[in-house]
């Protein structure tokens, strides 16, 4: 008899499907989550970098007209932002994307635009502030007088 052993039906013949199936629905969620984790970090890291964006304008706009407090504000936040992003996309999750074709391109540029901007606050923005005089404050204000 086929599909029989000592009488009995093959239970083999039935259990590898459900092992397969099994296997594809874990790799289905696993991909499914990895997906999820790469959008949601993936967006936070474009939040980051469009705030730094938006900051660097108004960091801009202090300098020229020598408003040091403000300056110095927007440029903690800058630093802090691209700090984020660089974070944001350097798991091994987003290394492992960058490696695929097809998404690894845009995966890709997304790291390199937040490393750039995080190597930029870090070597250039960070030695700029240190470079401004202090902003005056109201009790040196005070003892002028």
């Amino acid at each position: 008899m086929t599909g029989t052993r000592y009488g009995r039906p093959d239970s083999a013949g039935r259990r590898q499907p459900r092992w397969l199936l099994a296997g594809m629905a874990a790799n289905t969620l696993v991909t499914l989550v990895g997906t999820g984790w790469l959008v949601m970090t993936g967006h936070a890291a474009q939040a980051d970098l469009v705030q730094v964006h938006d900051a660097a304008s108004r960091l801009h706009t202090d300098l020229l007209v020598c408003d040091l407090q403000d300056a110095a504000g927007e440029s903690a936040l800058i630093q802090r932002r691209t700090a984020s992003a660089r974070r944001s996309t350097s798991d091994f999750l987003w290394n492992a994307a960058a490696r695929m074709p097809l998404v690894g391109h845009p995966v890709r540029t997304l790291q390199g635009a937040a490393v750039a901007a995080d190597e930029l606050a870090r070597t250039v923005l960070l030695p700029l502030t240190d470079a401004l005089p202090a902003p005056p404050s109201s009790a040196s204000a005070r003892a002028g007088s």
